[in-house]
């Protein structure tokens, strides 16, 4: 990879590009090491729910994140509380594997290195459905 480039083959470039086009005011859960390139890179500016500074977060919301990760008990509460309407995550994670199974939620995209989900159900008001393949404006 190019220095200064982000390289596509570890990190959610094409995922990236549907995400942009969801409504910037959806509540977005995400791998916490992808929350700075989603706050430089999302056009428009959307902000991440967390970063790489887990230190600023706290010992329980951290635990609370690894547990909805892996598709644990504390990503329904997490969810709700929260007002998760898209979650963006690695294939091979637990919660990934919970949302597929979940009929409430669709998959936006998918690849080799991210999947991005959509609540469906009681908040179709709050997003757009976007076609998968439909290329987004400035990328």
């Amino acid at each position: 990879a190019e220095v200064g480039r982000i390289d596509p083959k570890h990190w959610p470039v094409a995922g990236l590009r549907v995400l942009d086009r969801q409504p910037v005011g959806a509540r977005l859960l995400h791998e916490q090491d992808w929350g700075g390139m989603i706050e430089e890179c999302c056009r428009p500016a959307r902000l991440a729910f967390l970063d790489d500074r887990f230190e600023l977060f706290g010992r329980e919301a951290i635990l609370e994140y690894i547990d909805t990760l892996q598709g644990g008990p504390a990503w329904d509460a997490l969810r709700d509380r929260q007002g998760i309407e898209l979650v963006w995550v690695k294939p091979d994670r637990g919660l990934a594997k919970r949302l597929l199974a979940d009929s409430g939620w669709a998959v936006l995209h998918r690849d080799e290195v991210s999947v991005l989900f959509r609540r469906q159900g009681d908040r179709p008001s709050a997003l757009a459905w976007e076609a998968v393949g439909k290329p987004a404006a400035g990328r």
